[in-house]
């Protein structure tokens, strides 16, 4: 499936992304099905391809077991994380500095994005959790 998507034209209010998903349990009755639906809500500011810079901020290992490393490529203000499921629910959330080795034991296994919030500026990046 492949969406197609243009930014709105001004910088101006949020952007908001939605998913919905159904899990299912596979035993032929609605009982236990359970669906997810999530909102993930950018400042249109922060969302346009030309304010990015790639590789501003590095997670490592990807796949991660129990503990992801994080690095902002630039030193300055502590920097608040934000830990998003795919489903758009917020798991986690804390202040750090620079660098930081962050706890994802909890994490059920599966794909995250990261946020990192650094003064005015926001950085990105998916990881998957084993």
């Amino acid at each position: 499936m492949s969406i197609n998507w243009t930014a709105p034209a001004t910088a101006s209010g949020s952007i908001r992304f939605y998913a919905m998903l159904n899990a299912v349990n596979y035993d032929g009755t609605n009982s236990g099905d359970m669906p997810n639906q999530g909102i993930l809500t950018v400042p249109a500011a922060n969302a346009g391809v030309s304010n990015q810079q790639p590789a501003s901020l590095l997670v490592y290992p990807n796949p991660a077991v129990n503990v992801l490393h994080m690095k902002l490529a630039k030193a300055g203000e502590k920097a608040i994380i934000k830990v998003w499921d795919m489903s758009g629910r917020l798991v986690l959330t804390r202040e750090t500095d620079r660098e930081a080795m962050i706890d994802v034991s909890s994490l059920r296994n599966g794909y995250y994005l990261i946020l990192a919030t650094e003064g005015e500026h926001q950085y990105l990046a998916p990881f998957a959790k084993e």
